[in-house]
């Protein structure tokens, strides 16, 4: 050692590997569509099904198969087009859709899958180390401008979970290595998730970690500005690279057995704003903390800490987020032993649940211990006291539908959640206040 808490380079195995700035040459982006889909990066396009997603990627293959202008008349150069389509038919969909844009169809590629040439096996696309060499060359060799993905969840590996950051930017690197190393624009598309809060950057479905690696983001929706059910936006939802482009306005026409775009030209409405004219006005914080969570567990249980800060992202408070939680009847539970274990939600089952027990701690205040400490952090706030009910004896006490004293059904406000209505408990309460203002109601507890 060459001190206290040092070491010498002789005894690291590893070592910082990095320059100075003024050894690296500036470089100006290049564009695919000049100022929304930059070259050698990761695009996403959000939406809920059915606003033309699918569609809109056609219309735009077909422009650079031509060269022709891109949807707000930037000019383009043609290229090669390739795309990997999970949910659409080759023949009966994707092809006269390019036929109905005015593609070139000998520049457009359909990516089939992977061969494996050690096996003599066909095997299916999956993003990982080995496909994105693969893919590597594969872009290299047919010189293909733009890649799309459609949708991005359909490809990701069996062991990645969409809703786990750590996940999603380990998946995703590679293929942005892929974009950087082979100049290609990778577009992916994904569906909204069922929130109806926060900035729409954070209403893509999956991890916030997706949204975090791409370097321009897109959502496509409803006008509001218009009646016609067809009427659709373009609004730029991240842009790393440069200024947020005007929002576009287009229209899904009838093409014979398909459908094509009809762009119409520029609106004054953000991502944020038509997301906003589309979500429930009456509808109440916790009604949107519930949608929150359904969406963030519907594919399995998550950690109750990133759920937390996910939520905050969105602009949903944590105590909204508890009080829904319990209105869903969902219990925590710890995923694990020791102090550093986790926990965890999940959403609550058809068959009843044992109730959760709530222990005693300072002031005599009964809470859980998720709440006390989740994830072994004091810096979270304390999930909920369900119930300032004091066991003398340090015992647990279950959470009751009615209030100890008066019987009377416990509604939701500020003591939510409490054994004892507000009027029977105007602050903190113990066993012995209860003997003293009701002795009639003490054994009963």
């Amino acid at each position: 050692m060459g001190g206290a808490g040092t070491m010498t380079n002789t005894e690291v195995a590893v070592e910082i590997d990095g320059r100075r700035f003024s050894s690296i040459e500036p470089e100006t982006v290049e564009w695919v569509w000049p100022g929304h889909i930059p070259k050698g990066k990761l695009t996403v396009i959000d939406g809920m099904p059915g606003v033309g997603k699918s569609t809109l990627t056609v219309d735009l293959a077909a422009r650079a198969t031509r060269g022709l202008p891109m949807p707000d008349g930037s000019p383009t150069e043609a290229t090669n087009v390739a795309i990997l389509s999970h949910e659409d038919g080759h023949g009966d969909t994707i092809r006269p859709r390019l036929d109905a844009a005015g593609a070139d169809p000998s520049k457009v590629f359909a990516v089939d899958g992977i061969i494996d040439w050690e096996y003599n096996d066909a095997k299916c696309f999956t993003i990982n180390l080995e496909t994105c060499a693969a893919l590597s060359e594969y872009l290299l060799k047919w010189e293909i401008g733009w890649f799309f993905i459609d949708p991005l969840v359909a490809y990701l590996e069996q062991a990645d979970n969409s809703h786990k950051d750590q996940d999603m930017r380990r998946a995703l690197t590679p293929l942005a290595a892929v974009a950087e190393g082979t100049g290609t624009a990778i577009v992916f598309l994904r569906h909204l998730n069922k929130t109806n809060v926060g900035p729409a950057m954070y209403r893509g479905g999956g991890s916030v970690g997706i949204v975090g690696i791409v370097r321009a983001g897109f959502l496509c929706a409803r006008d509001p500005e218009d009646d016609d059910p067809q009427a659709f936006v373009f609004a730029s939802t991240k842009m790393n690279l440069a200024k947020h482009p005007p929002t576009l306005r287009y229209r899904m026409v009838s093409a014979g057995d398909v459908a094509k775009l009809e762009w119409r030209g520029e609106s004054t409405q953000s991502a944020d704003d038509v997301l906003a004219a589309q979500d429930h006005g009456d509808r109440g914080p916790r009604d949107e903390a519930r949608d929150f969570i359904v969406a963030e567990l519907e594919d399995g249980e998550r950690p109750s800490a990133e759920l937390i800060a996910k939520a905050k992202a969105q602009g949903i408070h944590p105590s909204t987020l508890y009080r829904a939680r319990r209105d869903m009847g969902i219990k925590p539970r710890k995923d694990g032993f020791g102090p550093g274990a986790p926990w965890v939600w999940k959403l609550k089952e058809d068959h009843p649940e044992p109730p959760i027990e709530y222990h005693t701690h300072e002031r005599g205040v009964l809470c859980d211990s998720e709440a006390r400490n989740p994830n072994g952090s004091n810096g979270l706030p304390i999930e909920h006291h369900q119930g300032d009910l004091v066991n003398s004896m340090g015992g647990s006490v279950e959470v009751a539908a009615e209030c100890g004293v008066c019987n009377q059904p416990l509604k939701p406000s500020k003591y939510d959640g409490q054994l004892l209505c507000p009027q029977c408990l105007p602050g903190s309460f113990d066993l012995a206040s209860l003997n003293r203002h009701h002795p009639e109601k003490a054994n009963d507890v």
